[in-house]
C-alpha cells in the first residue's frame, strides 16, 4: 500500500500531515485534501521541506536555498533549546542555594536564641546567689 492509497490531509500553514481521515471533517481553507506530494525516488520527501505551490493546490518540495534556511533555523532552535535548559538549571541551582542560605540563617537563628537563653539563665543564677 503507497502512502497516497488513502485519504489524507496536509495543513498550507504548518505542513501537518494527517494519514487515514476523513477528509470532509477539515476546512478546506485551511487543509489541502489528497493533494500532490513531493517524492524523490519513490520515497516523500520530509514535510520540513514542504512548501505550499503558488496555486495552492498542492505540496511541493522546497529548493536547495531554503532547506538551508530549514536547517540554520532548526540548529538555531537548538542551540536557544540548549541555552535555555542551561538556565533552567542554574534557576535551580540558585534556588537550592538560596534554601541553603535561609536555612543556614534559621540554624544561626536558633544557636543565638539558644545562647541568649542560656546567657541569661546564667544571669539569674548569678543574681539569685
Amino acid at each position: 500500500m503507497k502512502i497516497t492509497d488513502f485519504e489524507y490531509v496536509v495543513n498550507k500553514t504548518t505542513m501537518e500531515y494527517k494519514a487515514r481521515v476523513h477528509t470532509p471533517s477539515y476546512n478546506k481553507e485551511l487543509w489541502l485534501w489528497n493533494c500532490d506530494l513531493p517524492f524523490n525516488d519513490e520515497v516523500m520527501v520530509l514535510n520540513k521541506y514542504w512548501k505550499l505551490s503558488e496555486d495552492e493546490l498542492s505540496i511541493i518540495e522546497m529548493d536547495d536555498s531554503e532547506k538551508t534556511a530549514v536547517e540554520e533555523l532548526i540548529t538555531e532552535a537548538a542551540k536557544r533549546a540548549e541555552i535555555l535548559r542551561e538556565l533552567e538549571e542554574s534557576d535551580r541551582k540558585m534556588a537550592r542555594a538560596g534554601e541553603e542560605i535561609i536555612d543556614n540563617i534559621l540554624n544561626d537563628i536558633e544557636i543565638s536564641q539558644y545562647t541568649l537563653g542560656v546567657i541569661a539563665r546564667r544571669k539569674e543564677l548569678r543574681e539569685s546567689l
